[in-house]
């Protein structure tokens, strides 16, 4: 298993990584040497907390078509999946549910499931590890987070119910 480094992130996706501040090389197992990137831009800042955020999008979107799955609606699968989350913690639970309608709101439509759990989803990110600061514009970084958010739910979506 080799270390993963930063730049070979980057460069998975294909796109500019921003300012590289330092590097270091590491020797891996093979005899190769890997770059590690201590610092990178405000793009590659960004870029990592969204990467880093898979595993939290997975598990609620799971929790959510979990419910559907048993017959629940939407309303009632949504708030599965913040009582699933915060077994423990009414406090956390109405906090969590106190943001998706103070976003929905915002946004003005929160009209199709995919838009609810899509708002849902992205509170419970924001909640529990904010974006980096000055990471990027806001608007800008909101979008990139509701698009991968987006993204997962379609895929699951589709597997979960053939």
């Amino acid at each position: 298993m080799y270390p993963f480094t930063y730049l070979d992130f980057a460069q998975n996706l294909g796109r500019p990584i921003g300012t590289i501040y330092s590097q270091n090389l590491t020797k891996v197992p093979d005899g190769r040497y890997s770059q590690c990137i201590t610092g990178l831009g405000t793009f590659g800042d960004y870029e990592m907390w969204i990467f880093g955020q898979s595993g939290i999008i997975k598990s609620n979107l799971k929790a959510y078509f979990k419910a559907r799955k048993k017959g629940h609606g939407v309303d009632q699968s949504l708030t599965w999946v913040v009582k699933s989350r915060y077994p423990d913690s009414l406090s956390d639970q109405s906090t969590i549910m106190e943001q998706y309608l103070e976003l929905g709101e915002f946004r003005h439509s929160l009209n199709t499931e995919e838009e609810k759990v899509v708002a849902l989803v992205q509170t419970i990110v924001e909640y529990e590890d904010p974006p980096p600061l000055r990471a990027m514009p806001d608007f800008e970084a909101e979008e990139k987070l509701k698009n991968e958010i987006a993204q997962t739910y379609r895929k699951m979506k589709k597997n979960s119910f053939k």
